[in-house]
Protein backbone atom coordinates (compact mmCIF):
# COMPACT_ATOMS: atom_id res chain seq x y z
CA UNK A 1 0.00 0.00 0.00
CA UNK A 2 1.70 3.51 -1.02
CA UNK A 3 1.51 6.18 1.22
CA UNK A 4 -1.35 8.69 1.20
CA UNK A 5 0.44 12.44 0.18
CA UNK A 6 -1.85 15.92 0.89
CA UNK A 7 0.63 18.44 -0.96
CA UNK A 8 -0.66 21.24 0.91
CA UNK A 9 -1.32 21.82 4.22
CA UNK A 10 -1.27 25.59 6.29
CA UNK A 11 -1.44 23.74 10.07
CA UNK A 12 2.59 25.82 10.84
CA UNK A 13 1.32 29.44 9.12
CA UNK A 14 -2.73 28.65 11.15
CA UNK A 15 -0.21 28.14 14.69
CA UNK A 16 2.16 30.63 14.15
CA UNK A 17 -1.43 33.23 13.98
CA UNK A 18 -2.67 31.72 16.78
CA UNK A 19 0.05 31.15 19.06
CA UNK A 20 -0.19 27.92 19.38
CA UNK A 21 2.25 24.38 19.05
CA UNK A 22 1.25 22.32 16.40
CA UNK A 23 -0.03 19.62 18.67
CA UNK A 24 -2.48 22.58 19.98
CA UNK A 25 -4.71 23.19 17.24
CA UNK A 26 -7.40 19.83 17.54
CA UNK A 27 -10.61 21.91 16.53
CA UNK A 28 -8.20 22.99 13.14
CA UNK A 29 -8.95 21.13 9.76
CA UNK A 30 -5.52 18.77 10.45
CA UNK A 31 -2.44 18.06 12.25
CA UNK A 32 0.21 16.02 12.26
CA UNK A 33 -1.29 13.07 14.29
CA UNK A 34 -4.93 13.13 12.58
CA UNK A 35 -3.35 13.15 9.29
CA UNK A 36 -0.92 10.44 10.33
CA UNK A 37 -3.66 8.62 12.01
CA UNK A 38 -6.30 8.41 8.87
CA UNK A 39 -3.55 7.53 6.64
CA UNK A 40 -1.76 9.86 5.05
CA UNK A 41 1.70 9.24 5.20
CA UNK A 42 3.69 12.24 3.81
CA UNK A 43 2.51 15.75 4.37
CA UNK A 44 3.77 18.95 2.39
CA UNK A 45 3.44 21.69 5.19
CA UNK A 46 3.60 25.73 3.75
CA UNK A 47 5.59 28.40 4.96
CA UNK A 48 3.93 31.32 4.52
CA UNK A 49 3.21 34.96 5.58
CA UNK A 50 1.35 38.14 4.70
CA UNK A 51 3.43 40.24 6.41
CA UNK A 52 4.86 41.05 2.79
CA UNK A 53 7.17 44.20 4.40
CA UNK A 54 9.08 41.13 6.17
CA UNK A 55 8.01 37.86 5.89
CA UNK A 56 10.83 36.71 6.99
CA UNK A 57 9.72 36.90 10.01
CA UNK A 58 6.72 34.80 9.80
CA UNK A 59 8.54 32.45 8.02
CA UNK A 60 11.11 31.95 10.80
CA UNK A 61 8.74 31.28 13.66
CA UNK A 62 7.36 28.94 11.57
CA UNK A 63 10.93 27.20 10.98
CA UNK A 64 10.94 27.10 14.89
CA UNK A 65 7.39 25.83 15.48
CA UNK A 66 8.12 22.92 12.95
CA UNK A 67 11.70 22.16 14.89
CA UNK A 68 10.39 22.21 17.82
CA UNK A 69 8.00 19.61 16.87
CA UNK A 70 10.34 17.73 15.20
CA UNK A 71 12.32 17.09 18.15
CA UNK A 72 9.11 16.06 20.37
CA UNK A 73 7.59 14.02 18.35
CA UNK A 74 9.78 10.91 16.98
CA UNK A 75 7.60 9.40 14.90
CA UNK A 76 8.02 12.60 12.22
CA UNK A 77 10.29 12.72 9.62
CA UNK A 78 11.34 15.68 7.88
CA UNK A 79 11.64 14.90 3.77
CA UNK A 80 15.44 15.77 2.49
CA UNK A 81 16.67 13.40 0.41
CA UNK A 82 15.25 10.93 -2.46
CA UNK A 83 16.25 8.61 0.41
CA UNK A 84 13.72 10.08 2.91
CA UNK A 85 11.15 8.67 0.12
CA UNK A 86 11.52 4.88 0.80
CA UNK A 87 10.24 4.11 4.42
CA UNK A 88 7.01 5.12 5.32
CA UNK A 89 6.67 4.32 9.22
CA UNK A 90 5.26 7.63 11.04
CA UNK A 91 4.77 10.61 9.12
CA UNK A 92 6.92 12.16 6.96
CA UNK A 93 6.93 16.60 6.43
CA UNK A 94 8.26 18.14 2.77
CA UNK A 95 8.65 21.63 4.26
CA UNK A 96 6.99 23.83 0.91
CA UNK A 97 7.78 27.92 1.22
CA UNK A 98 4.10 29.39 -0.72
CA UNK A 99 4.95 32.79 -2.14
CA UNK A 100 9.21 33.60 -2.26
CA UNK A 101 8.62 37.11 -1.15
CA UNK A 102 10.98 35.97 1.48
CA UNK A 103 13.88 35.95 -1.34
CA UNK A 104 14.01 39.91 -1.82
CA UNK A 105 15.99 39.82 -5.07
CA UNK A 106 19.15 37.56 -3.26
CA UNK A 107 19.36 34.49 -4.73
CA UNK A 108 21.62 33.42 -1.60
CA UNK A 109 18.15 33.19 0.39
CA UNK A 110 17.04 30.09 -1.74
CA UNK A 111 20.43 28.34 -0.77
CA UNK A 112 19.64 28.93 2.67
CA UNK A 113 15.92 27.92 2.92
CA UNK A 114 17.55 24.68 1.32
CA UNK A 115 19.76 23.91 3.56
CA UNK A 116 17.03 24.37 6.29
CA UNK A 117 15.18 21.48 4.52
CA UNK A 118 12.72 23.59 1.92
CA UNK A 119 12.05 21.18 -0.83
CA UNK A 120 9.66 22.76 -2.78
CA UNK A 121 8.38 26.41 -3.49
CA UNK A 122 5.96 28.74 -5.04
CA UNK A 123 7.36 31.73 -6.74
CA UNK A 124 3.97 34.30 -5.72
CA UNK A 125 0.64 34.40 -3.61
CA UNK A 126 -1.99 35.90 -4.81
CA UNK A 127 0.04 39.16 -5.43
CA UNK A 128 3.11 40.31 -6.85
CA UNK A 129 6.80 40.28 -5.78
CA UNK A 130 10.44 40.51 -7.41
CA UNK A 131 10.15 37.16 -9.00
CA UNK A 132 6.34 37.42 -10.86
CA UNK A 133 2.78 38.31 -10.63
CA UNK A 134 0.30 35.92 -8.64
CA UNK A 135 -3.04 34.85 -9.48
CA UNK A 136 -4.99 37.67 -8.79
CA UNK A 137 -3.22 40.64 -10.11
CA UNK A 138 -4.69 42.06 -13.04
CA UNK A 139 -2.95 42.51 -16.21
CA UNK A 140 -0.18 40.04 -15.08
CA UNK A 141 3.44 39.96 -16.98
CA UNK A 142 5.85 36.98 -16.91
CA UNK A 143 8.43 35.73 -14.81
CA UNK A 144 11.08 38.71 -13.82
CA UNK A 145 15.10 38.02 -14.66
CA UNK A 146 15.48 37.40 -11.04
CA UNK A 147 12.49 34.78 -11.39
CA UNK A 148 13.90 33.07 -13.92
CA UNK A 149 16.96 32.58 -12.08
CA UNK A 150 15.34 31.24 -9.19
CA UNK A 151 13.66 28.74 -11.30
CA UNK A 152 17.30 28.37 -12.90
CA UNK A 153 18.59 27.19 -9.52
CA UNK A 154 15.69 25.39 -8.05
CA UNK A 155 15.95 22.92 -10.91
CA UNK A 156 20.06 22.26 -10.37
CA UNK A 157 18.99 22.10 -6.21
CA UNK A 158 16.19 19.65 -6.49
CA UNK A 159 13.67 21.44 -5.53
CA UNK A 160 10.10 20.79 -6.82
CA UNK A 161 8.39 24.12 -8.08
CA UNK A 162 4.36 25.01 -7.70
CA UNK A 163 2.59 27.33 -10.17
CA UNK A 164 -0.51 27.32 -7.83
CA UNK A 165 -0.84 30.93 -7.23
CA UNK A 166 1.12 31.97 -10.23
CA UNK A 167 -0.72 34.19 -12.91
CA UNK A 168 -0.63 32.37 -16.42
CA UNK A 169 1.60 34.56 -17.83
CA UNK A 170 4.38 33.31 -15.21
CA UNK A 171 3.09 29.93 -15.34
CA UNK A 172 3.90 29.49 -19.17
CA UNK A 173 7.42 30.82 -18.73
CA UNK A 174 7.97 28.47 -16.42
CA UNK A 175 6.87 25.11 -18.58
CA UNK A 176 9.35 27.17 -21.27
CA UNK A 177 12.44 26.81 -18.90
CA UNK A 178 12.01 24.62 -16.64
CA UNK A 179 13.49 21.29 -17.16
CA UNK A 180 11.97 19.29 -14.51
CA UNK A 181 8.06 18.09 -13.54
CA UNK A 182 6.15 21.20 -12.56
CA UNK A 183 3.36 20.52 -9.70
CA UNK A 184 0.16 22.51 -8.98
CA UNK A 185 -0.63 21.65 -4.96
CA UNK A 186 -3.93 22.97 -4.90
CA UNK A 187 -5.94 24.38 -7.35
CA UNK A 188 -8.82 23.12 -9.46
CA UNK A 189 -10.19 23.26 -12.99
CA UNK A 190 -11.25 26.38 -14.67
CA UNK A 191 -13.68 24.76 -17.04
CA UNK A 192 -15.99 23.91 -13.85
CA UNK A 193 -15.20 26.46 -11.78
CA UNK A 194 -13.77 29.86 -13.30
CA UNK A 195 -11.65 31.15 -10.14
CA UNK A 196 -8.62 32.96 -10.92
CA UNK A 197 -6.77 30.37 -8.71
CA UNK A 198 -7.47 27.17 -11.29
CA UNK A 199 -6.17 26.18 -14.15
CA UNK A 200 -7.73 25.96 -17.32
CA UNK A 201 -7.55 22.82 -19.48
CA UNK A 202 -4.68 23.99 -21.77
CA UNK A 203 -2.39 24.33 -18.16
CA UNK A 204 -3.24 21.09 -16.92
CA UNK A 205 -2.28 19.69 -20.75
CA UNK A 206 0.87 21.53 -20.26
CA UNK A 207 1.74 19.97 -16.61
CA UNK A 208 0.94 16.43 -17.47
CA UNK A 209 3.64 16.92 -20.40
CA UNK A 210 6.40 17.77 -17.87
CA UNK A 211 5.30 14.57 -16.30
CA UNK A 212 3.58 16.55 -13.04
CA UNK A 213 0.51 16.19 -11.35
CA UNK A 214 -2.31 18.68 -10.54
CA UNK A 215 -3.45 18.59 -6.43
CA UNK A 216 -7.47 19.03 -6.53
CA UNK A 217 -8.13 21.21 -3.29
CA UNK A 218 -10.70 21.42 -1.13
CA UNK A 219 -11.49 24.96 -0.92
CA UNK A 220 -14.96 25.48 -1.83
CA UNK A 221 -14.70 28.21 -4.06
CA UNK A 222 -12.75 26.67 -6.35
CA UNK A 223 -15.07 24.04 -6.90
CA UNK A 224 -18.24 25.67 -7.08
CA UNK A 225 -19.66 28.75 -6.66
CA UNK A 226 -22.72 28.37 -5.02
CA UNK A 227 -23.09 24.51 -4.36
CA UNK A 228 -19.57 23.14 -3.31
CA UNK A 229 -19.19 20.20 -1.76
CA UNK A 230 -17.27 16.51 -1.79
CA UNK A 231 -19.56 15.18 -4.90
CA UNK A 232 -18.60 18.34 -7.17
CA UNK A 233 -14.83 17.80 -5.79
CA UNK A 234 -15.08 14.05 -7.51
CA UNK A 235 -16.20 16.07 -10.87
CA UNK A 236 -12.71 17.68 -11.23
CA UNK A 237 -10.98 15.14 -10.41
CA UNK A 238 -13.05 13.36 -13.48
CA UNK A 239 -12.27 16.25 -15.45
CA UNK A 240 -8.30 15.81 -15.01
CA UNK A 241 -8.71 12.32 -15.87
CA UNK A 242 -10.67 12.73 -18.69
CA UNK A 243 -8.21 15.62 -19.77
CA UNK A 244 -4.65 14.12 -18.98
CA UNK A 245 -5.55 10.39 -17.73
CA UNK A 246 -4.60 9.23 -14.05
CA UNK A 247 -0.91 9.92 -13.89
CA UNK A 248 -1.27 13.62 -12.93
CA UNK A 249 -3.92 13.49 -10.89
CA UNK A 250 -3.45 14.26 -6.74
CA UNK A 251 -4.62 15.76 -3.51
CA UNK A 252 -3.70 19.10 -2.18
CA UNK A 253 -6.47 19.87 1.00
CA UNK A 254 -5.31 23.50 1.95
CA UNK A 255 -6.62 22.46 4.70
CA UNK A 256 -6.18 25.51 7.79
CA UNK A 257 -6.05 27.62 5.24
CA UNK A 258 -9.33 28.45 4.29
CA UNK A 259 -12.26 29.49 6.10
CA UNK A 260 -15.37 27.19 6.56
CA UNK A 261 -15.22 23.95 5.44
CA UNK A 262 -16.09 21.47 2.07
CA UNK A 263 -19.41 19.48 3.30
CA UNK A 264 -18.13 16.00 2.80
CA UNK A 265 -14.72 16.73 3.79
CA UNK A 266 -14.66 19.08 7.08
CA UNK A 267 -12.22 17.49 8.35
CA UNK A 268 -8.89 14.79 7.94
CA UNK A 269 -10.80 12.26 9.20
CA UNK A 270 -13.26 12.23 6.60
CA UNK A 271 -10.40 11.88 3.67
CA UNK A 272 -11.55 7.99 3.06
CA UNK A 273 -14.95 9.10 2.03
CA UNK A 274 -13.48 10.86 -0.79
CA UNK A 275 -11.80 7.52 -2.01
CA UNK A 276 -14.75 5.89 -1.44
CA UNK A 277 -17.15 8.22 -3.81
CA UNK A 278 -14.39 7.70 -6.65
CA UNK A 279 -14.35 3.99 -6.07
CA UNK A 280 -18.18 4.11 -6.60
CA UNK A 281 -17.95 6.21 -9.42
CA UNK A 282 -15.34 3.36 -10.94
CA UNK A 283 -11.88 3.98 -10.48
CA UNK A 284 -10.03 0.89 -9.81
CA UNK A 285 -7.66 0.39 -6.72
CA UNK A 286 -4.28 0.71 -8.94
CA UNK A 287 -5.97 4.04 -9.65
CA UNK A 288 -6.80 5.74 -6.60
CA UNK A 289 -3.31 4.36 -5.56
CA UNK A 290 -2.19 7.00 -7.85
CA UNK A 291 -4.28 9.70 -6.94
CA UNK A 292 -3.90 9.26 -3.06
CA UNK A 293 -0.48 9.63 -2.92
CA UNK A 294 1.75 7.15 -6.05
CA UNK A 295 1.29 10.33 -8.76
CA UNK A 296 3.07 12.76 -6.27
CA UNK A 297 6.01 10.10 -5.04
CA UNK A 298 7.21 9.36 -8.13
CA UNK A 299 7.67 13.54 -8.99
CA UNK A 300 8.90 14.04 -5.79
CA UNK A 301 11.10 11.08 -6.39
CA UNK A 302 12.88 12.16 -9.52
CA UNK A 303 13.35 15.58 -8.09
CA UNK A 304 14.46 15.63 -5.15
Amino acid sequence: MNPWVDAHNDLLFLAQREGKLLHQLKDSHSDLDRAKTTGIGLQVLALFSLNSDHPGQDILKELTLFFSELTRNDTIRLVKEKEDLKDFKGLKVLLALEGSDILEKDITNLHILYELGVRMLSLTWNHSNALADGALVKRPKGLSEFGKEVVHLTNALGMIIDVSHLAEPGFWDIIEISNRPIIASHSNTKSLCDHPRNLNDDQIKAIAKTDGVIGVTFVPAFIHRSDADIHRLCDHIDHIKSLVGIDHIGIGSDFNGFDGSLPGLERVERLPELFALLANRGYTEEELQKISGKNFIRVFKEII
